[in-house]
Parts: structure tokens; C-alpha cells; sequence
């Protein structure tokens, strides 16, 4: 299963629990990135910029989906084609939709704002264009959409177990 969403969906958060409740295990590719790259991404998009960071998230990516580990995702690795098309071939992926309101609360409380490069850079108008223009793509690469604001994380995990067992 591969969790897709905007910064601040909870797409760690779920796949951890996920995993738990499945017995499988996840990887948070983000963080992945950061043990490969032994520095913070805020650091590596500070020294290399954007279009770096974003080829080695697709690297990452693609070998992450060699393994039956429960992925969750960079809320931005859909701006690249080659990850949309590599989600376009997957049947589990699954896109946890969630107001734009009750991310940007959730982005920018101040412990986890320093560790979004994106929110310490853009205004709320300009990371409401962003998610906006993000949307379709999300739309575009998931088989499964669930509507996040209303649920608890457990209830999450419980609907994602619904849709994928039915």
C-alpha cells in the first residue's frame, strides 16, 4: 500500500499504524532519504534546491516499491511525471484527502514547520496554490480516496482496512 497526500495529511502516522495493525512493515520515504543522505531534507533543498531532492525521492521510490512494505510518500513526490506514472501501474495506492485549513494548522505549528522546507519558504496563499495544484495529481495516480478530516487516526487505518479487504 502506498499513502499519498499533501504535507500534513498523517501519511506517516498511517502507515506506521497500518503497518502495526497488518504486520507489515513501512518505511516513510522522507526519512529514508535523510538516512541516505545523513543531513535533514530542509538542509539538502537548502544546499541542492528542489529538482534534486526530487530525483533522489524517485530513486527511493522505486526501490521501496520492489519491497511488500506499506510506503508512505513526500507530499510532493506527484509533481514528478516518473512517480505518476510509476502510481499510475500500482492498484494500492491510496490518497488521504484532507482540507487545506486543517493542514496549513497542522504545518505550521512551530516544532513541524522547521522540518517543512516548503512551509518555512511560501506564504498561505502561495501553499494553497500548491496543494491546489496538486489535487489532480493525486486524483489522478490513487485507486482509493478517503476524506481525513472527520476521523480519528484509528478510524482511518480501520477504513482503509474496509476498502482494501472489499
Amino acid at each position: 500500500m502506498i499513502l499519498i497526500g499533501f504535507m500534513g495529511a498523517g501519511k506517516s502516522t498511517i502507515a506506521r499504524l497500518l503497518g502495526k495493525e497488518l504486520g507489515r512493515p513501512f518505511i516513510d520515504i522522507d526519512t529514508e532519504i535523510e538516512k541516505n543522505l545523513e543531513m535533514s531534507i530542509s538542509e539538502y533543498f537548502a544546499q541542492r534546491g528542489e529538482t534534486a531532492f526530487r530525483q533522489i525521492e524517485l530513486e527511493v521510490l522505486k526501490l521501496a516499491l520492489t519491497t511488500e512494505r506499506i510506503i508512505s510518500t513526500g507530499g510532493g513526490c506527484i509533481e514528478t511525471a516518473a512517480v505518476r506514472s510509476l502510481l499510475k501501474e500500482r492498484q494500492d495506492v491510496i490518497f488521504l484527502r484532507c482540507s487545506f485549513d486543517l493542514l496549513y494548522e497542522r504545518v505550521t505549528r512551530e516544532a513541524v514547520a522547521s522540518l517543512r522546507p516548503l512551509v518555512n519558504q511560501k506564504t498561505k496563499s502561495e501553499l494553497t496554490a500548491l496543494y491546489e495544484s496538486r489535487l489532480g495529481y493525486y486524483q489522478e495516480v490513487a485507486q482509493i480516496t478517503i476524506d481525513t478530516d472527520a476521523l480519528t487516526p484509528i478510524e482511518i487505518v480501520e477504513e482503509i482496512q474496509q476498502l482494501v479487504h472489499n
